[in-house]
């Protein structure tokens, strides 16, 4: 059986934090497996994040996975905004009623389910849920990057 040596760097951001990441990590593009997300969110135990952290495990023989994350590159949601172009592109104000059902996730508003409240608060519930995770092996190394104000990355 082939070692495991990979990083994976899964990087929610912009291509900047990955380079910024990668170098602070001092790993080249071939040791380094990424995945890429605009903005951060709650991890879905079994959707498609997951999933290629599961397969790049086994095809990719990964043994480290960084959740990469910023305090200064949040994305602002304006929700009457965002309402407003929806709108715009044809979705129909009854669609929001969708909202009214997610009771069960606490996502009542568009702003909510779009939205991150605490950086530091998502990074963990993220790296806790992929810690415990039943179908990912118990060797892989979860940790967390958190980039500060100050432009430091923070080992989380």
């Amino acid at each position: 059986m082939k070692t495991m040596n990979k990083t994976l760097v899964y990087v929610c951001g912009d291509v900047q934090l990955k380079d910024r990441a990668l170098n602070y990590l001092s790993t080249t593009r071939e040791e380094v497996i990424t995945i890429q997300s605009n903005i951060q969110t709650d991890l879905q135990p079994f959707g498609s994040v997951v999933k290629s952290i599961l397969v790049s495990a086994y095809k990719e023989y990964v043994s480290d996975i960084y959740i990469v994350v910023s305090k200064v590159e949040q994305i602002e949601i304006n929700e009457s905004d965002v309402r407003e172009w929806l709108e715009s592109e044809g979705i129909e104000k009854e669609k929001f009623e969708i909202f009214d059902y997610l009771d069960q996730f606490s996502k009542n508003t568009l702003h909510d389910w779009l939205a991150v409240n605490s950086v530091e608060k998502t990074l963990s519930k993220n790296l806790d849920m992929l810690k415990t995770h039943p179908f990912l092996p118990k060797k892989l190394n979860f940790k967390g990057l958190l980039l500060e104000e100050n432009g430091e990355f923070k080992l989380v």
